[in-house]
């Protein structure tokens, strides 16, 4: 059979689609920064073509609208994140909240992504400083935090989303 129809085709189409939609994805991401425009995108790829237990991601543009989409058990299998959310005194790059299917107690948990280029992140001693001192009041809080470099993420987004993901789904099945 010739490769322009049949299983050959199909293959040939779905890729094209794909592509199509990781280039609007990137184009299309949320963040401020290029580094955080990647990692947005890598993970909203993973949720949309099914590479992860999370089914769905919605983005908060106020806590109010995080809450709302907190509401009932509809969304427990979803991802729901801020960019640029207020945390404590700092502004963190993606305050995510995930769902945590505790032993006898269901509850949502924070978490933070942050996405760390040279230019703000350990060029300087004060800047590193302040970096752990924000991992540190995370800690305190009960909010883990993040962190990837750029070129980590520039190396491997995809490996840096698996990261964040295998962090989101490792409260599953915990009594806290």
């Amino acid at each position: 059979m010739s490769e322009r129809f049949g299983p050959t085709l199909l293959k040939r189409q779905l890729l094209e689609s794909i592509e199509a939609d990781i280039e609007w994805l990137t184009q299309e991401s949320v963040g401020d920064s290029p580094i955080e425009k990647l990692f947005y995108a890598g993970l909203s790829s993973a949720i949309m073509f099914r590479r992860c237990e999370f089914e769905d991601l919605y983005l908060a543009s106020s806590e109010e609208e995080e809450s709302k989409w907190m509401e009932g058990e509809r969304n427990i299998t979803s991802l729901i994140v801020r960019p640029q959310a207020k945390f404590s005194e700092w502004r963190v790059d993606f305050l995510f909240h995930a769902y945590a299917w505790g032993v006898g107690r269901h509850r949502w948990r924070r978490l933070i992504v942050e996405c760390d280029g040279h230019d703000y992140h350990e060029r300087t001693k004060e800047q590193a400083a302040k970096d752990r001192s924000r991992d540190r009041l995370g800690l305190q809080k009960e909010v883990p935090v993040i962190r990837f470099t750029g070129s980590e993420l520039w190396r491997d987004p995809f490996n840096c989303v698996q990261q964040f993901l295998d962090i989101a789904v490792s409260d599953w099945g915990r009594g806290r």
